[in-house]
């Protein structure tokens, strides 16, 4: 398979090559529902947040400026379409703990899987200014010229809102005895 720049396939599209555009969703479909689903922590919540980014992205194709990156472009949707999300559904549920055990291996990976959703209910308390900036910088490993970009903030901004993002995810996993030292 011949490997087409971001830019050459959006071009490709806007030309009415349909192909390029599916390209395109294959590479960012499981990115976007990632940051979705990090976002709401909900499967289909992310499906529909996901279906609509593209949709989004397709119908607003000619407003892409290629001196930036694709990406950073289609994530910034993402993260518009994540909060508009939460906005409209604001209640919040655990994530299920309820993990079967039956030998000591599993019950290691049942305490990892464990504190692995402790920590990401512990990112969902935060703001959602926050939480998206956690997302996009330890789970995303987004850079932080992305990262300003795609939330439309200047990078100085970025690294003091992340800063703020980690103290308070810090006395969250603190207040819940999931991070152990002071």
């Amino acid at each position: 398979m011949v490997e087409h720049s971001d830019k050459t396939l959006v071009q490709k599209t806007l030309k009415g090559d349909k192909r390029s555009f599916e390209i395109l969703v294959e590479k960012y479909h499981k990115p976007i529902y990632n940051v979705a689903f990090r976002m709401t922590s909900n499967k289909e919540d992310s499906e529909d947040i996901t279906q609509v980014v593209f949709m989004k992205a397709y119908k607003k194709l000619k407003s892409y400026q290629p001196n930036y990156r694709f990406f950073s472009w289609i994530y910034k949707i993402a993260v518009n379409e994540s909060l508009n999300s939460i906005k409209k559904r604001p209640i919040y549920s655990d994530v299920s703990e309820n993990i079967p055990s039956t030998s000591k291996s599993i019950e290691m990976e049942n305490e990892k899987l464990n504190i692995s959703f402790q920590v990401q209910n512990a990112i969902m308390e935060l703001a959602p200014k926050y939480r998206i900036l956690i997302i996009l910088k330890h789970l995303q490993n987004c850079q932080y010229f992305d990262i300003a970009n795609i939330l439309g903030i200047p990078k100085n901004k970025v690294k003091s809102r992340l800063f703020t993002g980690r103290q308070l995810l810090r006395k969250i996993l603190l207040r819940k005895r999931i991070l152990l030292n002071d």
